[in-house]
């Protein structure tokens, strides 16, 4: 391959073929990735705004490489005649390199602000969706009776505790943190049982050092019954920040064991 695109001088109609293989290839892997990842957590609700936000990200990152491979093969390029002492218009190489850098910056910075990052993950055992931005949780995990769950069988009347441990990206100010604690339970059809907006308000700001974990302790009980299933979603925001963490999760109700 590189004997076909550096054996003589490339022209203007050669870095244009070169650029949009790069890009019809880099591209195409990126939304592949991106189908894939939304395939494996078609579970998690994304709104379409989101989701479009997300593709959009996914593609500038695509471009971004796209023109950084490209950069690459003409300084390639440049260095192999240099070395050959070949003839060539040094500046029109140059020119190209600097679009392509330029270009590289304006995308990558575009699909990946250096102040945003995101992320999702699944725990197999209890099958909790975790996704995050801004906010990042180091590990995940649902306790009861101080034992640490890897299921979801809770006995009626019990209450347990969703942890995200070793948090980070809470903005500070003063030394101190705040966040809030969103917790909503609803039945098999749908319907709400339990929504509570915000189970820290009055108690909301902690110093630095002791928001490590954000927790949220969750009771069971009536109306739910028996043998029925129920979806809890915990949603923790950073009240003086842009970042959330969204634990989203199934358990089904079973008599004390």
């Amino acid at each position: 391959m590189y004997k076909i695109l550096f054996s003589k001088q490339l022209t203007k109609k050669d870095h244009i073929r070169i650029i949009s293989s790069l890009l019809l290839f880099t591209n195409t892997t990126a939304i592949l990735l991106y189908a894939f990842l939304r395939l494996l957590f078609i579970e998690t609700p994304i709104t379409l705004a989101e989701d479009a936000i997300g593709l959009l990200k996914t593609l500038s990152v695509g471009t971004a490489s796209a023109l950084g491979i490209y950069a690459l093969l003409l300084l390639t390029e440049l260095a192999e005649m240099l070395i050959n002492r070949r003839k060539f218009n040094v500046y029109a190489y140059l020119r190209y390199a600097t679009i392509a850098v330029f270009g590289i910056l304006m995308f990558y910075l575009a699909g990946c602000n250096a102040q945003y990052h995101a992320g999702i993950h699944k725990d197999v055992n209890t099958g909790m969706v975790t996704s995050y931005e801004n906010l990042e949780p180091g590990n995940t995990l649902l306790v009861m009776n101080n034992e640490v769950l890897n299921h979801t069988d809770i006995p009626l009347g019990e209450n347990f505790i969703l942890i995200n441990d070793d948090v980070k990206g809470l903005t500070e100010k003063n030394g101190k943190v705040s966040a809030g604690c969103k917790l909503v339970i609803t039945d098999k059809n749908g319907r709400e049982i339990l929504s509570e907006p915000d189970l820290f308000k009055g108690d909301d700001v902690f110093l630095k050092e002791n928001a490590k974990s954000l927790k949220c302790t969750i009771s069971t009980g009536k109306p739910m019954d028996w043998e029925e299933k129920y979806d809890v979603a915990v949603t923790f925001w950073d009240k003086y920040g842009n970042g959330k963490i969204e634990n989203k999760f199934k358990v089904r109700m079973i008599d004390i064991p």
